[in-house]
């Protein structure tokens, strides 16, 4: 069966499976055929693309690393970063933490560890894949629209930095990096637009950028990658009360590209609110399709019908088990994932309207999928 899914934009068809359907009487050892996804040579891509390429048949085990300048490397065999063995395309993330940016990667098969379903092991010796560059940190300044005055926050006495209007910067974060700062709005905003079509927000949200756990303690009470603060509201040890609309971007994690990924997270939250009113959805609905459209945290990409959902608790429906973790969000947005797969992406919008208006939220969503 031929199965088509995205990766950064590239849609890729995966080939039939051209190995036994059952492994009785198999003695031929797997090979790796190529079609490599990022291509040998490629550049600017994307911290948080995934590996992709085509064996000669399915694969009971199989280890691939990779290896970054700047230090970030991991060895993977068989786990739960080898998402997909389901058919002869093996794909993998790169990492959950993000590559580095402007780092150049080397990708390597390793053969002693890679076993078809027969048990035959690859022949032959490790076989680097591809070696590919991850764009460049932005460094110039180009801010995307002139937001309404705001006085400019203050930290334990310390003013941030106002980047662009209405995009205010930890003071720890260097001037190198305000070229990425300056995108947060303009990155969000696309995000947005890419899968609602238009924004109902009325008001631009100011954004506040940290990169001390000291920022995100005292703008979100706690060491969060975000949080969306309504005009008006307080941290808990009122340290900070919202002047506008605001969200706060926590540390990067891993990659700086981190930030723009929370900051399309949480604009979600504030174009949910806008379609929502008052309306209530279950917390797992509302932080998966946060993660569904900002794509942060980072999940393993998921395909419906072709790999395992994640499972952080049994049933989502139980707000008692739900946690604020990776684990729990992406469960959320593999869930909406399937969901969206089978009525389409109109469908969720248009329940967004119904739950708005009045209706209650599982008798337009139905029973979960996953």
């Amino acid at each position: 069966m031929i199965t088509k899914f995205t990766t950064d934009g590239t849609v890729v068809v995966i080939p039939p499976d051209t190995g036994p359907t059952t492994p009785t009487g198999d003695v031929t050892p797997p090979v790796y055929l190529g079609g490599i996804f990022p291509a040998d040579g490629a550049t600017d891509v994307m911290p948080n693309t995934e590996i992709q390429f085509d064996m000669s048949e399915k694969v009971a085990t199989i280890r691939v690393s990779y290896s970054c300048t700047g230090g970030t490397s991991a060895n993977y065999l068989d786990n739960a970063d080898v998402y997909d063995k389901t058919t002869s395309r093996v794909k993998f993330m790169v990492a959950s933490a993000l590559l580095p940016y402007g780092s150049t990667c080397v990708v390597t098969l390793h053969n002693a560890d890679t076993r078809d379903l027969a048990n035959n092991l690859m022949k032959g010796y490790s076989t680097i894949l591809t070696t590919f560059k991850v764009r460049s940190r932005v460094s110039s300044v180009v801010c995307d629209q002139t937001a309404p005055r705001t006085s400019v926050p203050v930290m334990n006495g310390k003013p941030l930095v106002e980047v662009c209007n209405g995009i205010f910067s930890d003071p720890a974060i260097s001037t190198a990096e305000y070229g990425e700062v300056a995108q947060v709005r303009t990155f969000s905003m696309n995000s947005i637009k890419k899968f609602f079509g238009t924004s109902k927000m009325t008001t631009v949200p100011d954004i506040i950028v940290c990169k001390t756990a000291e920022c995100s303690v005292f703008f979100m009470d706690a060491d969060y990658g975000g949080r969306v603060m309504p005009q008006g509201m307080s941290t808990q040890n009122g340290s900070f009360t919202a002047p506008r609309d605001t969200f706060v971007v926590g540390k990067p994690y891993g990659s700086e590209f981190n930030r723009l990924l929370v900051s399309a997270h949480e604009l979600t939250h504030v174009e949910f609110l806008a379609r929502l009113g008052n309306g209530r959805v279950p917390t797992w609905f509302n932080e998966g399709l946060a993660t569904y459209v900002g794509g942060s945290p980072v999940c393993r990409p998921f395909t419906p019908g072709v790999t395992l959902p994640a499972k952080a608790q049994p049933d989502l429906k139980d707000q008692t088990q739900w946690k604020i973790d990776a684990p729990h969000y992406c469960q959320g947005s593999e869930e909406i994932t399937s969901w969206i797969q089978k009525n389409g992406k109109q469908a969720l919008i248009d329940l967004l309207d119904k739950v708005k208006n009045g209706a209650e939220f599982y008798s337009v969503y139905g029973s979960l999928i996953n």
